[in-house]
């Protein structure tokens, strides 16, 4: 929060006359750009690392598209040579693959204390505690016997400096995703971090002043704009706690916004002379907002609302119930996206607030598979057809009960509905490149890792792809859920490669065995099945519990197809483990449900498993993406 013009009292007169006042004013002026200049630093470092692995990812992939062949084995960056297995040799070769795994260990799934409250990983809590520190470190150095006079304006300035930062890092268009690769999702948690660091700025420059005879100024307004906009911007952090977020989202919503314009527009009445630093942050604000307008516009094609017997995309919606909790948005768009990305909903007869969105992951791809027509792809379940957007929606509270309310309401199968998409979003990881992929889905997180498994199979027809083996690991606390996919996964291993294995697993969690049933399970591999003990040598672990299955049923077509059916949570270590020391090259495994299904993937990786003595001895490399819940 920027300071307040010093008035000639007693109070302020020392600090006016001070021989010193000139390097002070000089600190206030060059300090703010120094911090800037490291955070361009960190994020040009970060955009370095995006560049250089997408154009060595774009080169890999122009090969294997050249070649057309996915049982040749294209070198790949920092790939090992294929091995059978763990040699148990040392080999010093394999050394820089060894310092990777240490340091992604470390980075991105060792927790750091109390991560129960924080959810954090390493390398996000070394951005947040590093950034704190800077902006503490600025705050405080070069000031004599830490005088009040020294940093009291200073805490202000540097304060509203990084407001463009926390703007920045809170829209859904934003430079930094594009520079650095990393979704607006995952940079929230920095937005959230960045706010919270320059509220302490913002309560030192305010505690510094009351010690300087801030009781002398209570009738001057730049005071009562500044204690405004310190209220303001500490409620709007307070109700940002994910205890808050979660019990009230559309709440948390509307009273942020507010909130937040409340303290920008107080910063700029405080003290007017610095608006060049809070005006960049509304301007950011409002070029977000334009493109996710024009997003919507071009999406949903608007312009047909306005035309004579014509009807725009947002009609083109169909919401059926899957479960008494659980509901299938259907919706077809003329619009590209990536396999794992989000879009945000919005359906104006369910939200209780105008413009009310919320992110849900697309469970399809944009691309039809190879060689079906388009009545079997009709047939063949969602998703499968092109330019299709699916989303399966869990009920929860607020705007999810209520769209689960409003297809109730209807006592029909088929819904008819309006519906706006904002989008796509997010950066998912590109996972051809690797041999084997592996994929963990908790419940409804099943969206995120469906559709990279559809992607996966898709590249394997077309040749774009080195993976030779997907496994697909899905837990659910009822087996009616299974009927969610089915289809879908019964399309996709049909029209999966002979090149590709595909190994499904699917655990109920249910504790009652009356609450689950039998239902089939699929080979190892769709093509050359065979027990899981002639391919590793070990009987597969499956769950807590004695695995069943029974006969294949009609509707999923050829007989050599297969869905094992597990009761209990699954081993994720056991399995793990298995599978990552019978791979022949890089593995890459994705998360998505619940904090503690992406907790007990990282424990499990964190160990000898995937190590950095594993891989010295000729281990696989091994890459983990969580994708996780939470607003």
């Amino acid at each position: 929060m920027p300071s307040p013009p010093p008035t000639p009292t007693t109070a302020s007169s020392s600090y006016l006359s001070s021989p010193d006042r000139v390097h002070r004013l000089w600190q206030q002026t060059e300090y703010p750009k120094e911090v800037w200049w490291l955070v361009s630093a960190v994020i040009g470092v970060l955009a370095l690392i995006h560049f250089s692995t997408s154009v060595l990812d774009w080169i890999h992939i122009r090969r294997l598209s050249q070649s057309k062949n996915t049982a040749v084995l294209v070198e790949k960056q920092g790939a090992e040579p294929v091995l059978a297995a763990q040699s148990g040799k040392i080999a010093l070769r394999r050394l820089p693959l060894s310092v990777v795994s240490a340091l992604r260990i470390i980075a991105f799934r060792w927790s750091p204390p109390f991560a129960a409250f924080h959810h954090l990983c390493v390398s996000e809590m070394t951005f947040v505690v590093g950034y704190t520190a800077a902006l503490l470190t600025w705050c405080f150095v070069d000031s004599p016997d830490l005088n009040p006079q020294w940093w009291a304006n200073r805490a202000g300035q540097l304060a509203t400096s990084q407001i463009p930062l926390i703007v920045g890092l809170a829209g859904k268009n934003n430079v930094i995703s594009f520079l650095t690769g990393v979704g607006p999702e995952k940079l929230n948690v920095l937005h959230r971090a960045s706010a919270r660091a320059t509220l302490v700025l913002v309560w030192v420059h305010a505690f510094s002043w009351w010690k300087l005879g801030l009781e002398h100024f209570l009738q001057e307004s730049w005071l009562h704009w500044g204690m405004t906009g310190m209220a303001a911007f500490t409620l709007a952090t307070l109700l940002s706690f994910r205890p808050v977020r979660n019990l009230a989202y559309e709440v948390f919503l509307i009273s942020h916004i507010i909130l937040v314009f409340l303290f920008m527009l107080a910063a700029c009445l405080h003290w007017p002379k610095l608006n060049y630093r809070v005006w960049p942050g509304f301007l950011l604000w409002g070029l977000d907002r334009f493109c996710r307008l024009i997003h919507l516009v071009v999406l949903n094609r608007l312009w047909l609302s306005v035309l004579p017997k014509k009807k725009s995309d947002a009609s083109n919606v169909k919401l059926e119930q899957l479960s008494d909790d659980t509901l299938l948005l259907t919706l077809y768009r003329r619009a590209s996206w990536k396999a794992g990305q989000h879009f945000y909903l919005m359906l104006p007869s369910i939200s209780s607030i105008p413009f009310e969105s919320h992110p849900f992951t697309a469970a399809s791809i944009p691309y039809a598979f190879e060689g079906a027509s388009e009545a079997a792809r009709i047939r063949s379940g969602v998703g499968n057809r092109e330019h299709e957007l699916v989303f399966i929606i869990r009920a929860r509270d607020g705007f999810t009960r209520r769209l689960l309310q409003h297809a109730t309401m209807e006592g029909a199968s088929s819904v008819p509905l309006c519906a706006y998409v904002d989008g796509p979003y997010g950066c998912p990881p590109s996972l051809a490149l690797y041999d084997m992929c592996i994929l963990i889905a908790g419940g409804s997180g099943v969206t995120y890792t469906l559709s990279l498994l559809l992607d996966l199979v898709r590249r394997a027809q077309e040749g774009i792809t080195s993976v030779r083996e997907i496994v697909f690991i899905w837990a659910i606390k009822d087996a009616a859920h299974t009927d969610w996919i089915l289809d879908t996964l019964n399309t996709a291993i049909a029209h999966a490669p002979s090149s590709l294995k595909i190994d499904i697993r699917i655990f109920v969690t249910a504790t009652k065995k009356e609450d689950a049933y039998d239902i089939p399970s699929f080979p190892y591999s769709a093509h050359t099945p065979e027990s899981p003990d002639k391919r590793s040598g070990a009987p597969s672990p499956t769950a807590s519990t004695d695995e069943i299955s029974s006969p294949l049923p009609a509707r999923l077509g050829t007989g050599k197809v297969k869905l094992v059916l597990g009761r209990g949570r699954p081993d994720l270590e056991q399995i793990l483990k298995e599978q990552i020391t019978s791979a022949d090259g890089s593995v890459s495994v994705s998360v998505s449900g619940p904090a503690s299904l992406a907790s007990s993937v990282r424990s499990a990786l964190s160990h000898d498993l995937a190590g950095p003595a594993a891989v010295l001895q000729g281990g696989a490399t091994v890459t983990l993406h969580v994708e996780s819940f939470g607003w």
